[in-house]
């Protein structure tokens, strides 16, 4: 990741939507993998989204807005799958593309004929239709949806 750093020392990065996901699906694994059950404070959620993003304050300042305020009866398991929920609206256009790409390389191996008498091409191919939903619903348009799963050229 391109950091830099600014006069205090603190570092910063781009933050996209993708390494929010990926530091949102961490922390709930670590949530998940302590004591689930034990109580979810707020202090926890400060102290996880600064961990996570270390000495990248811009990193940190992202991570904790979209991680919502700890409910107060809130255990670590279910703040964990809120966390979830909340990764699972995030780069959908680039997950809808990877899966687009998975159908197409499925369609490779066993030949565009055989796609609807695979198993593994159909799965692949209603995880993409439900991406698409999710990332329309999202605002995602069309137009940014097949640019991004746009066929890439050989070469």
């Amino acid at each position: 990741m391109d950091h830099r750093t600014d006069q205090t020392g603190e570092q910063h990065s781009p933050t996209g939507e993708a390494t929010l996901r990926a530091l949102l699906i961490t922390m709930a694994d670590r949530l998940k993998g302590e004591v689930p059950g034990d109580p979810m404070i707020e202090a926890h959620r400060l102290d996880l989204a600064r961990e996570l993003a270390g000495r990248d304050t811009d990193l940190r300042d992202a991570l904790l807005a979209r991680t919502v305020h700890v409910a107060p009866d809130a255990t670590r398991g279910e703040y964990a799958g809120v966390l979830l929920a909340v990764a699972d609206t995030l780069d959908l256009p680039a997950r809808y593309a990877a899966a687009v790409q998975k159908c197409r390389d499925i369609a490779q191996q066993v030949g565009v004929k055989n796609c609807d008498d695979s198993a593994e091409w159909r799965a692949a191919e209603i995880a993409a239709n439900e991406l698409w939903t999710k990332a329309r619903e999202a605002g995602h348009t069309t137009a940014t949806l097949m640019a991004t799963s746009a066929i890439k050229a050989d070469g």
